[in-house]
């Protein structure tokens, strides 16, 4: 019976020993994690371009996806730099008006109203036909109600609505406009900008 007891024991303790060794490599797991995150704290690819612009050995791609994991590691001010050297030196890019939409993104993260309105604006007028007019008309509205411009807010979310109605922001701008207590049947008021 000592025998079964003492078998019993070693077998309660190697399943320890499993369960502790298991624990230790998910904990060297995190630490790897970790150390990629804060791996991005180096040398940015825009930071090598210099004012002049110059260094065609950087390509837009580089840029741009070092200020996107800049964006959704939190690194923000950093996001807003690198999306900012991307339009800089790549105006005309097919990611231009998506490195516009995050620079918005990025101030709206740091609850800097204002000029991630001013962000989202420029994609208004410097990108009309891309397809970020929508979010960025939707996410502009977010960014109005925060600072208390709820009829401006409001106009942006009948936009959306009317303009984009296949546009995944549609049905969260007519959720914004429930929340706030608008009627979509009932007509807007007009702005004299609006006529046209």
């Amino acid at each position: 019976a000592t025998d079964q007891t003492l078998l019993q024991e070693i077998r309660n303790l190697s399943g320890k020993i499993d369960d502790t060794s298991t624990r230790i490599s998910a904990l060297a797991q995190q630490v790897s994690d970790l150390k990629v995150q804060s791996a991005p704290l180096t040398q940015r690819a825009y930071q090598s371009i210099g004012n002049e612009g110059g260094n065609p050995s950087v390509s837009p791609d580089t840029i741009y996806t070092q200020a996107y994991n800049d964006l959704v590691q939190g690194n923000l001010d950093l996001a807003i730099e690198g999306f900012s050297a991307f339009l800089r030196n790549f105006p005309t890019n097919d990611k231009a008006a998506a490195a516009q939409y995050n620079i918005g993104e990025a101030y709206y993260n740091q609850h800097k109203m204002p000029q991630a309105i001013a962000a989202f604006t420029r994609i208004l007028n410097d990108y009309p036909n891309s397809d970020k007019v929508a979010s960025a008309l939707f996410k502009r509205g977010k960014a109005e109600v925060a600072i208390g411009e709820k009829d401006n807010a409001i106009e942006d979310y009948r936009t959306v609505v009317r303009k984009y109605p296949a546009a995944p922001e549609a049905n969260l701008a007519k959720a914004e406009l429930d929340s706030l207590g608008v009627d979509l049947n009932k007509p807007a008021k007009r702005r004299p900008d609006d006529l046209h």
